[in-house]
């Protein structure tokens, strides 16, 4: 404090008082992070491959196996969404028409009736008086 107080007089005061609160502040908890050794890490693995990982050829043929089952589950889950997306698409498609519809039939039935009269058995026309023979 002596030193940031000496300096309040040469230097900036808002650099002193930075100083000063940043002097107060408490300092960052550090994470630590254990390494395990390898030997230790080999057998975590060999223990979730369920067999041993003793050269560089297994484990890379082993995550390679790895990469392989999880774009296997990738196309498996673009396929599902795809046919679910395409399903909802349907159903949305389904439900629009059947609102259409169902619009125009209560707009036609909305219409006001005309009532038409007709005879039932009219007789069979007669040509004129002047085109009839004698």
């Amino acid at each position: 404090m002596a030193v940031v107080s000496e300096l309040r007089g040469e230097v900036n005061a808002d650099l002193s008082d930075w100083l000063c609160e940043a002097g107060q502040r408490r300092a960052p908890l550090k994470v630590e992070v254990d390494e395990e050794p390898s030997e230790n890490l080999l057998g975590y693995f060999e223990h979730l491959a369920g067999r041993r990982l003793r050269t560089r050829e297994e484990i890379r043929l082993y995550f390679q196996a790895l990469n392989a089952e999880r774009e296997v589950t990738e196309q498996r889950q673009k396929r599902r969404r795809l046919a679910w997306e395409s399903l909802l698409l349907l159903v949305t498609v389904a439900a629009y028409l059947q609102y259409y519809f169902w619009n125009v039939y209560i707009e036609i039935e909305s219409l006001p009736r005309v009532v038409v009269f007709s005879a039932v058995q009219a007789p069979p026309p007669q040509p004129p008086e002047h085109l009839r023979g004698t």
